[in-house]
C-alpha cells in the first residue's frame, strides 16, 4: 500500500528515511523502502533527508580530546567533467573511542576549508593546543592557518603512499618491480 503525499509520516520514520536517503542513492533508497512494504517516491526520501540534516549540529566538544582530523574526498558533480568538487570532513577524537563529526562542507579542490573552519575557530581557541592530522593537503592548513595555535601532523599512511609517487617525480631508479 502506498502513502499519498498528502498523508503525514510520523517524525521518527523521517529521521529513518533521511538516514536512509543519506547513506545511499534515493533510486536505492526508494528500494530498501519498498522492501518493508511501502511505496515513498524519491522526493519524499529528498525532503526527509532535508527536515533530518537541520537537526544536525556540528562544532567541538570542549571534553572531548584535543586532537582531530581533517581530509576531504571527491565527489562527482553533473555538469562538471574533470574532477567535481570536494567534501571536506572535520572530526574530533572522543576520550572513549571513535570521532564527533565537528565540520562537513563542500567546495572546490583546492580551497575551501575556511568555510569549513570558520565556526569552529572559538571552539578551538578553548583548546591550549589543537593535533591536526592531515594528509599533507595545503589548502587545510590555509583555512585555519594564524587562526588558531595548532601542531599539525601528517597521516602516517599517506608518508609511504605519496613517497613512491615523490621518488618516481624524481626519476629514482629502483632495484625491482616491488
Amino acid at each position: 500500500m502506498g502513502l499519498k503525499e498528502k498523508q503525514r509520516i510520523c517524525s521518527e520514520a523521517k529521521r529513518k528515511l533521511g538516514l536512509i536517503g543519506a547513506l545511499t542513492s534515493f533510486r536505492v533508497s526508494e528500494k530498501i523502502v519498498g522492501m518493508f512494504g511501502c511505496a515513498l517516491d524519491k522526493m519524499t526520501i529528498w525532503r526527509s533527508v532535508q527536515e533530518a540534516s537541520k537537526e544536525i549540529e556540528f562544532g567541538l566538544d570542549g571534553d572531548e580530546e584535543c586532537r582531530g582530523e581533517a581530509d576531504g574526498t571527491g565527489i562527482p558533480i553533473q555538469g562538471i567533467k574533470k574532477r567535481g568538487k570536494e567534501m571536506k570532513v572535520f572530526v574530533q577524537l572522543k576520550k572513549k573511542g571513535g570521532v564527533r563529526v565537528a565540520g562537513l562542507s563542500i567546495g572546490n579542490y583546492d580551497s575551501g576549508w575556511d568555510k569549513l573552519f570558520k565556526p569552529l575557530i572559538v571552539g578551538l581557541r578553548k583548546f591550549q593546543k589543537f593535533l591536526l592530522v592531515t594528509d599533507g593537503d595545503t589548502s587545510i592548513l590555509k583555512g585555519i592557518k594564524g587562526k588558531v595555535e595548532i601542531i599539525l601532523q601528517r597521516c602516517l599512511w599517506h608518508i609511504p603512499y605519496q613517497l613512491k609517487y615523490s621518488l618516481w617525480q624524481d626519476k629514482v631508479k629502483r632495484n625491482s618491480e616491488k
